[in-house]
């Protein structure tokens, strides 16, 4: 049934060892890696900077960043896609823009404790 299935062009599942497998799977994931780090370096214009959650307000929330600084903050759309909650004391990093630096988005929530 094989080489009559290939002779008709159908697809035959060939047989690979777990190495090779497993080096497949090692170069698939840098590949997206490497899309996501490009993707993410054509916004250069971007100013990044962790803080902490300290109020909910309507769906945005208040964060005070590292520098003492309070900006108003929404989730963004990764997080907004994968249902991440994020409630007062998590620790998270905001994407401000260069243009309103009141406003941010929420671009990952850390885990762990908060720090104090």
């Amino acid at each position: 049934p094989g080489r009559a299935a290939a002779a008709r062009g159908a697809r035959v599942p060939l047989r690979v060892s777990t190495k090779v497998k497993e080096e497949i799977a090692r170069r698939q994931q840098q590949a997206r890696m490497e899309k996501l780090l490009e993707a993410k370096s054509q916004r250069e214009d971007v100013i990044e900077m962790d803080g902490e959650v300290f109020g909910v307000i309507m769906g945005a929330f208040q964060v005070r960043l590292e520098n003492g600084v309070d900006v108003t903050a929404k989730p963004g759309g990764k997080l907004k896609k994968n249902n991440i909650r994020i409630m007062a004391g998590d620790r998270v990093t905001v994407e401000l823009s260069p243009y309103d630096l009141t406003k941010g988005r929420i671009t990952f929530r850390h885990l762990g404790p908060p720090k104090a």
